[in-house]
């Protein structure tokens, strides 16, 4: 975040200049004289939920490079504030203050708002640890320079004094070259005191177990499955029919029950339980010793074109998003595409604002559904169908059934873009990932967030979750793939290998193997049960900077990098001139890759 010649300049650097923390590393405060004052906003009662709203709104607009230090730097703001009006004897003040925003900070805080929450009086103040503690100590933040300089120049042309005030008295701010440091380091916060409590939220207990098979989809499975073997003589073909329906009865007592409400099941169902078992019985079993095999699908003549792409379960089907809008009904660009498990209807979403379900034995647009404010990047199928979910540009992920036009959930929490959204295989979550750097579980049924997973450097752009439900997958545009505890919520390992964006992941059926597809135009697969280990260096000779050759396009110049290996990194797989954009593996784990072949 360094500033150019013209910035240094400006008069917002004019303002950081006379700061004694101006200098990278140094502690930055709010010098007197800006600290005019202000008698109106003193003794107006309400000037602390207008000024802490008013700059809320203005983080929540902010550029997303900012929204996270300014968010951060936002807490200890809120906390003074509260405390003052306890101080001033403002008690219904307080308490409307704190049921306003104390929910903005119960994520990373909630152990702390919790306990603010209850001093209700002066003498509460006065008496409690944690709010002495505030009170005789200041809170550390990190912040850029530019980051720094945007919000004191709102608290100014804003004239929110009281914030101000704060900020010069309670918050020592350091700023930091380049991006700045997540909240979870060591010199951030109150010494002595833990900063992050993130695991405080993610303590909520979770329902990962998978659902349990529908009685009708069971005994038609079974009848049909012992029918076919009653019409065969006793050879292997009916001995495997026989040990079907057992596999069937023993998936059935395992499941879990409470997941989401369905239709009737149809022959569909059935058919696909059938083949479902079928596989089963057939796949090869992956490891680090037994890898999958790929197969590419590269579409020509699309490059810059190709939006997003899918295969249907079966290979049957292939779906592709364009910006061109190719099937006529969307009036922009198709940002993502899923097809049902049946293979008998496409979900569509774009740049329009809508979601559109197609009927892929016609060929024609079934319904169009409206509910977001801005483009639509990802849209993905419930693994019964029926539901699917959709992410926005508006910050929202949302819940659709096929057969209402208007959402029945909006999942809301995250600060900037949603970008990917699958469903749990037990349809009772959806997990989201977001342009804020952090990946959220979404509980259906309550339209809440139950986990909050943090530590990336950059936007997430792709998630995944393996077929047991414990173990879910991020990655993104900071080319590194994280894999978490569901039920922890705690980072497993942290992949890289990658030197671009990473577009898709997918586990294997087993969920031992991950694979990713990036716009290194590369495949990889890794070994995800593998116990955490430090990063080797690639066994490579770096050429110099001038020596690497650099393509024309993006993904060229990705290539020529280098980044460190994860000893989990399994398997390499690359293309062609072909940045891939999506991965899957079928039911018997044959790997599945999408790409956009680019000159």
């Amino acid at each position: 975040a360094k500033l150019t010649a013209g910035q240094e300049s400006s008069t917002l650097s004019s303002l950081a200049s006379a700061f004694p923390g101006s200098e990278a590393g140094a502690d930055a405060s709010v010098p007197s004289w800006i600290l005019f004052y202000n008698s109106a906003e003193e003794g107006n009662p309400d000037a602390y939920n207008q000024s802490y709203g008013a700059l809320r709104r203005w983080i929540s607009s902010s550029l997303d490079a900012y929204k996270g230090e300014l968010y951060a730097a936002s807490y200890p703001v809120f906390v003074h504030a509260y405390l003052d009006l306890l101080m001033r004897g403002l008690d219904e003040k307080a308490a409307e203050f704190m049921g306003r925003y104390g929910d903005d900070h119960s994520v990373l805080h909630g152990s702390d708002v919790a306990v603010l929450a209850r001093l209700t009086t002066r003498a509460h103040a006065e008496e409690n640890a944690l709010a002495r503690m505030f009170a005789g100590n200041k809170y550390t933040v990190r912040m850029t320079r530019v980051g720094l300089e945007l919000l004191l120049a709102f608290l100014q042309d804003s004239h929110s004094a009281l914030l101000l005030r704060a900020i010069n008295q309670h918050v020592n701010i350091r700023t930091v070259e380049g991006s700045a440091v997540g909240a979870d380091e060591a010199d951030v916060g109150i010494t002595g005191h833990t900063q992050n409590q993130i695991d405080h939220f993610n303590a909520k207990d979770v329902a990962l177990g998978l659902p349990q098979i529908d009685p009708f989809v069971r005994a038609e499975t079974e009848r049909t499955l012992l029918a076919e073997a009653g019409r065969l003589h006793k050879d292997d073909a009916a001995r495997e029919a026989e040990a079907l329906a057992e596999t069937l009865a023993q998936e059935s007592r395992s499941h879990v029950t409470d997941s989401l409400p369905l239709p009737p099941p149809r022959g569909a169902e059935v058919a696909q339980q059938i083949a479902d078992l079928k596989a089963l019985r057939k796949r090869v079993a992956l490891g680090p010793a037994a890898l999958p095999s790929v197969c590419m699908y590269t579409l020509h003549n699309t490059a810059g074109a190709l939006t997003c792409a899918t295969v249907s379960s079966d290979l049957s089907l292939l779906a592709g998003g364009f910006s061109e809008s190719k099937l006529v009904a969307h009036s922009g660009a198709v940002f993502g595409v899923d097809i049902s498990f049946d293979s008998r209807f496409l979900v569509s979403c774009a740049e329009d604002a809508t979601a559109r379900l197609w009927s892929l034995d016609t060929g024609t647009n079934v319904v169009c559904y409206k509910g977001h404010n801005h483009p639509v990047w990802d849209v993905a199928f419930a693994p019964q169908g029926f539901y699917f979910a959709t992410a926005s540009h508006d910050r929202t992920a949302r819940l659709w059934s096929c057969d209402h036009i208007c959402a029945l959930r909006v999942f809301a929490g995250h600060l900037a873009d949603v970008n990917c959204v699958r469903f749990h295989p037990n349809a009772k979550y959806v997990v989201t990932g977001s342009a804020d750097k952090s990946v959220r579980l979404w509980d259906v049924q309550r339209g809440s967030c139950v986990r909050v997973f943090t530590g990336h450097s950059a936007s997430v752009d792709a998630v995944a979750i393996s077929p047991d439900g414990r173990i879910m997958a991020s990655a993104g545009e900071d080319k590194t793939v994280s894999v978490w505890d569901l039920g922890s919520g705690r980072r497993m390992l942290e992949l890289t290998g990658h030197t671009g964006p990473v577009y898709s992941l997918a586990f294997s059926q087993e969920g031992t193997l991950l694979l990713s597809g990036s716009a290194d135009e590369t495949v990889r697969a890794w070994d995800v049960k593998r116990s955490p280990d430090k990063i080797q260096p690639m066994d490579v000779d770096v050429p110099e900077a001038s020596d690497v050759p650099k393509k024309r396009d993006a993904a060229g110049v990705w290539k020529s990098s280098r980044t460190p290996e994860s000893s989990a990194l399994l398997r390499t797989w690359p293309t062609k001139s072909t940045p891939v954009f999506s991965v899957m593996t079928t039911k018997r784990n044959l790997a599945v890759a999408i790409g956009a072949f680019s000159l």
